[in-house]
């Protein structure tokens, strides 16, 4: 287990170049044959190459709420520290901007929680920020994802967690081969400055909300 978990925080933080020696890479995107688009992590040095991504990033969130578990007033400022002190830092964690094979970001998606023992990951922060043209780069993009989780990341088994009343995205996710396996309940909690919906063992009382939790077949 060890070696595998050195394996991924190494092999991520080199995709999110890291150290000054890295190289920038991206995953290419193909419908059927065709390259449509591009797989771009955010990487250290986003600020210089795309400083656009906080912008995009912030919007799409504020516009997508259903995609998420919290609710709070988001503003530039608070995506830049997400990026700076959450998402970069965290070596087990990767987000990719998708792009048009214009070069024009139209969503995210990442790979976060992994299981070092099994060999296995999330899907997370599945966002199609931009949403006219290029149908079904999303599909896409997941399907290229996964395949690069299994080549290169040498996963075996790929989850995730959408929200029950999601009902859009959970249809989507069954068309990429994913299959409901259980439902997480989730509890909401109030402070002053955001609403989350979080999973409590052992709460005697009805849940809010789900987590309806999948698997890639």
């Amino acid at each position: 287990m060890d070696n595998y978990k050195s394996f991924i925080k190494e092999t991520l933080n080199s995709y999110k170049c890291k150290s000054v020696c890295d190289e920038w890479k991206a995953i290419p995107i193909y419908q059927k044959e065709e390259l449509i688009g591009f797989l771009k992590p955010v990487t250290f040095f986003y600020k210089k190459i795309h400083p656009e991504y906080i912008s995009c990033i912030c919007s799409w969130r504020t516009a997508n709420p259903i995609g998420f578990a919290n609710v709070f007033e988001n503003n530039s400022s608070k995506t830049e520290n997400w990026f700076d002190n959450v998402l970069l830092p965290r070596e087990d964690r990767i987000l990719f901007v998708i792009h048009s094979i214009e070069d024009i970001p139209l969503g995210h998606i990442g790979l976060s929680t992994f299981d070092f023992d099994n060999r296995s990951c999330e899907i997370d922060n599945v966002v199609r920020g931009v949403k006219d043209g290029h149908k079904g780069i999303m599909s896409c993009a997941t399907t290229s994802l996964i395949a690069w989780g299994k080549r290169v990341l040498k996963l075996n088994d790929i989850y995730l967690r959408v929200l029950s009343d999601n009902l859009h995205a959970i249809e989507f996710y069954k068309r990429n081969r994913f299959a409901e396996q259980y439902d997480i309940p989730l509890y909401r909690q109030d402070s002053k400055d955001i609403v989350e919906w979080v999973y409590i063992e052992n709460l005697n009382r009805e849940p809010d909300r789900y987590y309806t939790y999948m698997k890639l077949i």
